[in-house]
């Protein structure tokens, strides 16, 4: 849904009507087969984590690398910024 949402800003083809109705359904059955948590974006580790709705925090806090979370969330900010500047040119 995202991509389509985004996908003529970033230069690229919309899905078909066909392959959007093909992901909805592979969807479904994902949801059928692991659960409503996996509904959320970091849903599949719900289970591992006890958590309804684990955030990417969590996750990485189970890992032990929950120092790192500062660093990548500066390079999504920096990724976020270099993407605008070139697709803004």
């Amino acid at each position: 849904m995202q991509y389509q949402k985004h996908c003529t800003k970033l230069g690229q083809e919309p899905c078909s009507d066909e392959e959007m109705q093909h992901l909805e359904s592979q969807y479904a059955a994902a949801l059928s087969r692991y659960g409503r948590n996996f509904k959320t974006q970091q849903g599949w580790a719900a289970e591992h984590l006890k958590k309804a709705s684990p955030k990417i925090e969590d996750i990485f806090e189970a890992v032990e690398l929950d120092h790192l979370v500062p660093t990548i969330a500066w390079q999504a900010i920096m990724f976020t910024q270099i993407q605008r500047a070139c697709c803004s040119s």
